[in-house]
């Protein structure tokens, strides 16, 4: 992340994606959200994401929304026992639903699941079944 603050403008590149689902391999989700506090706490202007279009400060806190609102949702499904995409299809996206690529929520899910885990934040989990499960939700959003 680069801030100019006399320019007014945070380069955030893949911290943030702007109108488009965030998809976080590793990390922690807690991390994530406070990176995402941090930048709008710089007030800047303008925002240069990772993806999407460039925007103010109002496009990081709608991304830092739905992080959160993903956390609590998957927490509260990984404790009832369901799985990924059961806890896919019971998450309402609402207004995220129009982002570009909200299948990835899937990934997301799993990255809440291995937090609630205990698995550290190096652990991307296995891939193969992180993208079986992108895919299979991609093809319930597309019927």
């Amino acid at each position: 992340m680069v801030h100019l603050p006399e320019e007014g403008i945070v380069f955030a590149g893949d911290v943030f994606f702007h109108r488009c689902t965030p998809i976080g391999w590793e990390g922690s989700t807690d991390r994530w959200i406070a990176a995402l506090a941090r930048i709008e706490g710089l007030g800047p202007e303008h925002v240069v994401p990772g993806h999407g279009p460039v925007c103010g400060v109002d496009g990081v806190r709608g991304m830092r929304e739905y992080l959160e609102y993903v956390q609590r949702e998957a927490t509260a499904h990984h404790a009832a026992g369901r799985s990924v995409l059961d806890a896919c299809a019971r998450i309402e996206l609402g207004p995220y639903a129009q982002w570009n690529e909200p299948f990835r929520l899937a990934a997301n899910v799993h990255r809440v699941y291995r937090e609630c885990e205990g698995a550290p934040w190096t652990d991307a989990g296995d891939a193969a079944q992180v993208m079986a499960d992108v895919r299979a939700y991609k093809h319930v959003l597309n019927h």
